[in-house]
This record gives C-alpha cells, sequence and structure tokens, in this order.
C-alpha cells in the first residue's frame, strides 16, 4: 500500500474544497499529479454521490482528473457556515 503524504493530501483537499465553492452544473475542475499519493487519497475521497470524477491519462502529463458535478448540481452545499 502507497503512504499518502499527509503535506500533499492536506493541500490538495483545501484547493479541492475551495474550488467545490464556486463549482455549479455547467463547471468542472481538472486535477493533475493524481498519481500523487496525497492527490490520489483527495480525488479518491470525494463524494461519488455529489459529483462525476473521471480519471485519465495524459501522455506527457500522466494522471489527471476531471470533475464534475453529479447529475449537473450538486446534492448537497458543502459551505462552512
Amino acid at each position: 500500500m502507497t503512504r499518502v503524504s499527509p503535506a500533499h493530501y492536506a493541500e490538495a483537499v483545501s484547493d479541492w474544497r475551495n474550488s467545490s465553492l464556486i463549482m455549479h452544473g455547467l463547471t468542472g475542475v481538472f486535477v493533475h499529479n493524481v498519481d500523487f499519493s496525497g492527490v490520489r487519497g483527495m480525488v479518491d475521497g470525494i463524494s461519488q454521490d455529489d459529483y462525476l470524477v473521471y480519471v485519465f491519462n495524459v501522455p506527457s502529463e500522466g494522471s489527471v482528473a476531471l470533475i464534475t458535478c453529479a447529475a449537473g448540481e450538486k446534492a448537497i452545499d458543502k459551505r462552512e457556515t
């Protein structure tokens, strides 16, 4: 099992939380460096009920994830109150 880098994971989660706040049914987020364990851990932890996550390989880039809202809209607003 690959050990997840706590620093990379924390940064990836922070980036994702900020990005998810401004997403809506017509937006998507590309995440690069999915091969890094911390980034992979963040991508694997994204709610499959709320988001569609498609991971693909780009020969010159490595693994990239495209994240979009499931069914065109998020089911749950995850903003902190």
